[in-house]
């Protein structure tokens, strides 16, 4: 399987198993992550660890240059989130994310706006407790569905509010409690809280082999106790290359104060 790309010119997301390397070795990927990749690359001591770093990065950075057509792409530059995680950084108002898991890396990017993108396998079982991440509705929701359907319910929100906490990190410091999201699979559905606009479309265009879009909603962010809503992003799911899910995030915006 080769890359597989969804989006539009302005907008898109592309996934890559990495025992493929999107068509050469890991070990050859080497050379398109530029300098401060393979510093990175170098300090991982793990191989499976240093490959999803590599496939992912070598992954950005081909979409970056892509959007430099007269020159090779601008170094990448890397900042910490609010977890003192390291998260790449793009400059020109080119927003950048990536995401890897066991198998797959997913990178992201876009020229209208934040953007966060997260991928975990379908068959992950090994989420951290609810309780310490999920807000209490989100709770009260997740207890009212099926024993059979929690699982999967669990991991749509895992992976919409990873991505979601990536596209606001410019906005303001919030953690995975200070994201509400409720994986509907029906647009008819009223939004979280009851009280936001209707979730409006997002052009994503839906014509790369293998993604399929299974959802959309809107997150709610708070970045601090005193501000109900503090922002809001759009959230899309897809599955891609046979049992991962992929989480969007994009349109980050506050309310009118």
């Amino acid at each position: 399987m080769t890359a597989t790309t969804v989006g539009t010119a302005a907008t898109a997301w592309r996934a890559c198993p990495i025992a493929e390397g999107c068509g050469t070795s890991v070990a050859g990927r080497l050379r398109d992550v530029g300098a401060s990749g393979r510093a990175r690359a170098a300090e991982i001591s793990h191989p499976a660890a240093r490959a999803r770093f590599v496939v992912g990065r070598a992954l950005l950075h081909g979409m970056v240059a892509e959007r430099w057509p007269h020159r090779h792409g601008p170094e990448l530059g890397v900042e910490l989130d609010a977890f003192g995680r390291p998260q790449p950084i793009a400059p020109d108002g080119l927003e950048v994310s990536v995401s890897h898991t066991h198998g797959l890396a997913v990178a992201a990017v876009s020229r209208v706006g934040a953007i966060g993108i997260d991928v975990e396998s379908l068959a992950r079982t090994d989420l951290p407790e609810a309780g310490a991440w999920l807000t209490a509705r989100e709770l009260r929701r997740l207890a009212a569905l099926p024993h059979s359907e929690r699982r999967t319910q669990l991991l749509h929100l895992w992976v919409a509010k990873e991505a979601t906490l990536k596209a606001c990190r410019r906005v303001g410091t919030t953690t995975l409690r200070g994201i509400e999201v409720w994986a509907r699979r029906d647009r008819d559905d009223a939004p979280v809280g009851g009280d936001v606009a209707a979730v409006a479309e997002m052009g994503w265009v839906d014509d790369a082999p293998g993604a399929v879009r299974v959802g959309r909603d809107r997150a709610l962010v708070t970045f601090d106790a005193t501000d109900p809503l503090a922002a809001s992003a759009e959230v899309a799911w897809y599955t891609v290359a046979d049992g991962y899910l992929v989480a969007l995030a994009t349109s980050v915006s506050a309310p009118p104060r």
